[in-house]
C-alpha cells in the first residue's frame, strides 16, 4: 500500500469514518494525477453512480479542476493564503473552512 494510501485509510480511522465511506481512493491510484479527472471519475464508476450526481470537496487548484473536468460540483475549500486566487471561481462553493460545510451544500 503507498504512502497516501496509508494515511488515507489512517485519518479515516483516526476520524471514526472508514465506515461511513464505501471507496477511499487517490488520485496515486490513477495512470494519471490531478487536474486529470481520473481519480473522480473511477471513484463515481466504482460507486456506480454518474459524475453529476457527485460532489467534490478540494483544496487544491488542481482538485478544484480535476473536479471540473469530471463534471462534477465543485465545493472548495481553499488554503487562507490562496482564498483569493481566481482558479477557484470555477467552484460552486468557496468554504475558508470546513467547518462551514453544511448537509445542504452535499445534496
Amino acid at each position: 500500500m503507498y504512502k497516501r494510501q496509508l494515511l488515507i485509510s489512517a485519518v479515516l480511522a483516526k476520524l471514526e469514518l472508514t465506515e461511513v465511506f464505501k471507496v477511499a481512493r487517490s488520485a496515486i491510484d490513477e495512470p494519471r494525477g490531478k487536474p486529470h479527472p481520473g481519480v473522480f471519475l473511477s471513484t463515481a464508476s466504482e460507486l456506480g453512480v454518474e459524475p453529476a450526481e457527485c460532489v467534490v470537496v478540494e483544496d487544491s487548484i488542481a482538485g478544484v479542476e480535476a473536479g471540473r473536468k469530471a463534471g462534477m460540483r465543485i465545493i472548495a475549500v481553499p488554503p487562507a493564503h490562496f482564498f483569493d486566487r481566481p482558479e477557484y471561481k470555477v467552484a460552486d462553493v468557496k468554504l475558508s473552512s470546513l467547518c462551514e460545510l453544511t448537509d445542504e451544500m452535499l445534496t
